[in-house]
């Protein structure tokens, strides 16, 4: 499968005025079972339905300065709160928090993607709320969730307590 996403740095504006940096750093490894050789080699490829709208939620694995919870904590979470499936990517998040100190964190992207062919405003709403149980779960001041179509950006959202 190609995944159309940006998976790449980003910086975001926070309603408290902060901004949040988000720089990967490392090489990317590819996990999997050689689907690129597979398809190289000739193996056919199928369309799935759906797949214009794809979302970017990206949780911290900090609780204040300190480690408190791990991917694995993440990825169980994700699918008990909304088990249509998605991919992770465990990352290093670099930001400053509303108290102006500097956060080096682990941090997970959940990538998930629109196969059922919903509206931006369903899908939008669907993984809204998927943000918010994550940033409750796991005691986050703020869960960024990036709405993409067609592989860009169309919107950012700081989920944060009412």
């Amino acid at each position: 499968m190609i995944i159309p996403a940006y998976l790449g740095a980003a910086e975001y504006n926070l309603r408290n005025g902060s901004r949040i940096r988000f720089r990967p750093t490392g090489r990317m490894q590819r996990i999997g079972d050689g689907l690129g050789e597979r398809l190289a080699a000739g193996e056919a490829l199928h369309r799935k339905k759906g797949g214009q709208l794809a979302a970017r939620i990206l949780v911290g694995l900090n609780v204040g300065t300190k480690t408190a919870f791990t991917v694995k904590d993440v990825v169980n979470a994700t699918m008990r709160f909304r088990p249509k499936g998605a991919s992770f990517l465990a990352q290093r998040g670099v930001y400053f928090d509303s108290k102006g100190r500097r956060i080096d964190e682990p941090s997970v992207q959940i990538i998930i993607l629109d196969f059922d062919g919903m509206t931006k405003p369903a899908f939008t709403a669907d993984v809204g709320e998927l943000a918010e149980k994550l940033r409750k779960k796991f005691k986050q001041e703020e869960v960024v969730l990036e709405i993409q179509k067609s592989g860009r950006v169309t919107d950012v959202y700081g989920v944060t307590a009412s």
